[in-house]
């Protein structure tokens, strides 16, 4: 089956900050987009590529461009310039002495008609500043533009918290296979999975085999969570309590308020005595809590009966 679909690769290139013999090269950008209208050919033996080349600088001395095309296809012309043009074994060089303020080129390769595998065109930016040497190289080379004569998309993306590999737009030759790998950063876990924008069930591969349509992934993430049981007895409250649902890592703080004629007598996180901050408790979640918390009255002891040890918060000891 046909396709015409528009591909587009925008490569930006690294920021540079040199100084070179007393010259102070300002930090910018490079960007190149390079793409083609049919990167699922069909039946065409001609493909039309363009690059645009932007860019700040004001003090380029030269620019040159390489584009390496697939073995056994023939570079055939630049549509809409009169560059100079050096072909070394399928690398293609073009440059450029009077720099015009923006770079749009087209060209035409033939292709081979027996290829049936992904192929790729990729494209390397040089270019050298007025007093600056040697020239710089804004390299766009390790994200190739991917043409095959029948192909399909996977589009795979990842939300924050883990990520899908390999990520982005794929073209996939007809009737190959392709897995997908999905991680979890720590602390996270897969939140959803979207297949062909369709839920789908939770794995962390998943195999296509004789691709034979487009298909797009999605999938996010959430943060772990964990378990907080908080337990009062009478005679004050303890907000929030119950069972709580807590983010990983999330700072999780319980007011504890005891009655008017009560006082808080102890507090265990997990089976260990913790202290309060005023009548607040802070914790840093990273596993399940089982947090108790007891009050008891208040109680006034007399002297004589100090060595009463019948329970109760004794708060003051009178004289009789």
């Amino acid at each position: 089956m046909k396709q015409r679909m528009y591909c587009t690769m925008m490569l930006v290139i690294s920021i540079y900050s040199v100084i070179v013999l007393g010259v102070s090269a300002k930090a910018s950008e490079i960007k190149a987009t390079h793409h083609t209208d049919t990167p699922v050919y069909g039946n065409n033996n001609r493909i039309t590529f363009s690059t645009t080349i932007a860019y700040n600088y004001t003090d380029i001395a030269s620019l040159a461009l390489e584009i390496k095309i697939p073995d056994k296809w023939r570079f055939l012309s630049f549509l809409n310039s009169n560059l100079p043009v050096e072909n070394n074994n399928g690398l293609i060089s073009t440059y450029w002495l009077n720099i015009p303020a923006s770079i749009n080129i087209q060209y035409e390769l033939e292709v081979n008609e027996n290829d049936t595998d992904i192929q790729s065109i990729a494209a390397l930016v040089k270019y050298r500043r007025h007093g600056i040497d040697p020239p710089l190289y804004a390299d766009v080379l390790p994200n190739p533009l991917q043409l095959a004569s029948s192909g399909y998309y996977i589009t795979a993306t990842a939300g924050i918290g883990g990520q899908i590999t390999p990520s982005g737009t794929m073209l996939i030759a007809a009737n190959q296979s392709q897995t997908l790998t999905i991680k979890a950063d720590k602390s996270y876990t897969i939140s959803t999975l979207l297949l062909d924008n369709q839920p789908a069930s939770i794995t962390s591969h998943l195999v296509f085999d004789s691709i034979n349509n487009n298909h797009t992934i999605d999938v996010s993430f959430k943060k772990e969570q964990y378990q907080l049981v908080i337990q009062a007895t009478d005679g004050g409250t303890a907000s929030p309590s119950g069972i709580l649902n807590v983010d990983y890592g999330a700072m999780q703080q319980i007011q504890i308020t005891p009655n008017s004629s009560y006082l808080v007598e102890s507090v265990y996180v997990n089976g260990e005595a913790v202290s309060l901050t005023g009548n607040e408790l802070s914790l840093f979640v990273i596993s399940n809590m089982n947090i108790d918390i007891t009050f008891c009255e208040k109680q006034l002891l007399s002297k004589q009966n100090s060595d009463d040890s019948s329970g109760g918060c004794f708060i003051e000891t009178v004289r009789e």
